[in-house]
C-alpha cells in the first residue's frame, strides 16, 4: 500500500490511484484500508470531474434509456401519463369541492362535481 495520500494531478497519478483502488476494493468500511479506499475514491472523482467533464444527458434519450432498462414500451409510458393526468384532475376536483363547501358543512353534504366526459 502506498504511504501518503496526495492530490491527483497527472495521468500517472490517476493511473496509480486507480490501481490502488483495485487492490483495496472490498475493504471493510471503518478499517484503515477502507478509509484509504474512501479517500482515494474522492480524489479520483475530483480529478475525473475536472479533467473529463460530462454533459448532462438529453432528457428524451435518458427516458428512452431508462424505459429500455425496465423493459417498458411507449404504450406503458402513455398509460402512466394518462394515470398521472387523472390523479391531477381528481386533486383539482377535490380542491374545487373543498372551496365550494360551506364552513359548517360536513364532507358528506358537499355537492360533487359531475364526472368529466371520457
Amino acid at each position: 500500500m502506498a504511504t501518503e495520500l496526495k492530490p491527483i494531478r497527472t495521468r500517472a497519478d490517476h493511473k496509480n490511484a486507480l490501481a490502488e483502488v483495485e487492490r483495496l476494493w472490498g475493504a471493510k468500511s471503518g478499517t484503515p484500508k477502507g478509509d484509504r479506499l474512501d479517500v482515494l475514491a474522492t480524489l479520483i472523482d475530483a480529478y475525473e470531474t475536472r479533467h473529463y467533464p460530462m454533459d448532462p444527458p438529453d432528457p428524451i434519450e435518458a427516458i428512452q434509456f431508462r424505459m429500455e432498462q425496465q423493459g417498458l414500451s411507449r404504450k406503458d409510458l402513455e398509460r402512466s401519463a394518462r394515470h398521472a393526468r387523472m390523479r391531477r384532475r381528481d386533486r383539482h376536483v377535490a380542491r374545487i369541492n373543498q372551496r365550494a363547501a360551506p364552513a359548517n358543512s360536513s364532507p358528506r353534504s358537499v355537492p360533487r362535481c359531475p364526472p368529466a366526459a371520457a
